[in-house]
């Protein structure tokens, strides 16, 4: 602690009291590592890193494999075509909405009504809503189970 001129005592913090010290040496528990230790391995050239580039992405197949002839992939195969799944969802869609109860009516562009709130779905309306372009609405606008 330390006393002012006008005898109140002060509290010298530490930053007050250090002194410029000399940077210390760290020590360390390990021993220094020698030249000889470290194996020795050369920065690649550009040449060589675009080689080893090329030969990753190109696919080496042994002359056996490569002789064939090119059959598609079994995923490929079997894959079923855009096509033939949109043609399966419209199916089930229809199958869904065959027999179902409306919740609304639902009404042409041209004021047309298509079905009215309670009718059945047939296949007549189906028809009717695919012309008049209704037939999201219609299938959104069934009565829920």
């Amino acid at each position: 602690m330390i006393v002012s001129e006008e005898g109140e005592a002060a509290i010298q913090t530490d930053f007050e009291t250090q002194e410029a010290a000399a940077p210390t040496e760290i020590e360390t528990e390990e021993a220094p590592v020698e030249a000889e230790d470290v194996p020795y391995t050369s920065t690649p050239t550009f040449e060589e890193v675009k080689k080893e580039e090329e030969d990753v992405s190109t696919p080496h197949l042994p002359e056996e494999e490569s002789a064939g002839t090119a059959e598609p992939a079994p995923a490929e195969a079997e894959k079923p075509s855009e096509e033939a799944a949109k043609k399966t969802l419209e199916e089930r869609q229809h199958d869904f909405l065959i027999g179902k109860t409306m919740r609304k009516d639902v009404i042409a562009d041209d004021g047309t009504v298509i079905i009215k709130e309670g009718d059945t779905v047939n296949e007549e309306v189906i028809q009717k809503a695919k012309e008049n372009n209704k037939y999201l609405e219609l299938t959104f606008s069934i009565k829920r189970s």
